[in-house]
């Protein structure tokens, strides 16, 4: 399967209908919140200071702008801008919200499939990647909306893997934190250097067939496992599935749920434990690469090949449930089958005193880190 490029929205142009000095063209598959920022500095302000004469009283650079629910915020931007209501919510993160969770409204924690900003204040730790090459051959740079989502890792027109930091500096991706300094939003509002210039890593082949296959279910409101047809939100769920799998499998590579896995897909037992143990939403574009890579290959593989793997190494329904409390159609039709023997523990009443293993220090110092330094 050969990577495509699906067009997320049309964009749109003012034609002369905005009230602002500067009318500025609401470019295909832009996000909307980075279209704000291009607007401020396209008519000579701070985005903070655009916001605040749209909406008085609101902090908007607060909370994720792609993904809030109410658009009635909407109005007074289509107004000065001259561009229409419905482009804009296109250019936000609402269909696709709903197509891979079955809801629009924001969930009240990280939200599956949507990078996420961790917002503090204006601050952000992440949830935002580009490609320098893009930027380039912009004949102004702008941000796209495929690169808020968490299934896309790389760039399918340039053959790379996407960056979410700043190159130089290694700072999150804040460009609405630019000042009317900087020309454009191609530049860290950090340190100040061109993301245009960074380098990237090539693309892994099996992570940007799946970003594919993901963006061509999310355009037909339906996917495929093996035989069985389903629903975008249906079929996502699966691929969150094979993700916890594949995690647990990172955690016990000795495990027979190990290698049932790599019995169907050998990539799987290159797959390391990521340092911060974060969310799927949170991790480098890299990390996230390589476990679409295996879950393609699952995938791929369909239910038959993997019924016949659990039976072949002997797993049991609580091994392939782990915490879930139920598995999604149609996989739970195999694990229903598998026997059920769970091992009890008993657990001493004694408190344990060894020092923590080094990689649970890791983690804890990783996510350290991403709160206090971004």
């Amino acid at each position: 399967m050969h990577p495509t490029h699906y067009s997320w929205h049309a964009g749109e142009n003012s034609l002369g209908k905005a009230i602002w000095p500067v009318p500025l063209a609401l470019s295909p598959d832009e996000l909307l919140s980075t279209w704000i920022v291009r607007l401020a500095l396209a008519n000579g302000c701070e985005p903070l200071v655009l916001t605040g004469f749209l909406w008085p009283g609101w902090r908007p650079w607060t909370i994720d702008l792609d993904r809030a629910s109410d658009f009635s915020y909407l109005e007074p931007l289509s107004k000065y801008s001259g561009i229409r209501i419905g482009s804009l919510v296109a250019a936000s993160l609402r269909a696709v919200a709903r197509a891979t969770t079955g809801t629009s409204k924001k969930p009240n924690t990280t939200g599956p499939w949507i990078l996420s900003l961790g917002t503090r204040n204006r601050k952000r730790l992440g949830g935002l990647q580009y490609c320098s090459y893009c930027f380039n051959g912009d004949a102004t740079p702008f941000y796209r909306l495929q690169w808020r989502l968490a299934w896309h890792t790389c760039c399918p027109n340039h053959q790379v893997i996407l960056n979410d930091r700043c190159f130089w500096c290694r700072a999150a991706i804040e460009p609405h934190r630019l000042t009317t300094r900087n020309s454009n939003t191609a530049y860290c509002a950090r340190c100040g250097d061109n993301h245009g210039d960074s380098l990237h890593l090539r693309a892994v082949s099996s992570a940007m067939a799946f970003q594919s296959l993901a963006d061509a279910v999310v355009c037909s409101g339906v996917g495929r496992y093996g035989p069985v047809l389903m629903t975008a939100c249906e079929w996502f769920i699966v691929v969150r599935y094979f993700l916890m799998l594949l995690r647990c499998t990172t955690r016990h590579p000795n495990s027979n749920l190990t290698k049932c896995l790599v019995s169907i897909h050998s990539q799987v037992g290159t797959l390391k434990s990521t340092m911060s143990g974060l969310p799927f939403e949170l991790l480098p574009p890299f990390e996230r690469a390589q476990m679409l890579c295996c879950v393609y290959g699952l995938v791929q593989a369909g239910p038959k090949e993997l019924k016949a793997a659990m039976i072949s190494w002997g797993l049991t329904s609580a091994t392939m449930m782990q915490d879930w409390p139920s598995v999604p159609y149609p996989i739970n039709e195999l694990v229903n089958a598998l026997p059920s023997r769970r091992r009890t523990r008993k657990r001493s009443g004694k408190c344990s005193q060894k020092p923590k293993p080094p990689q649970v220090v890791m983690r804890m110092w990783a996510k350290l880190c991403r709160k206090n330094y971004g």
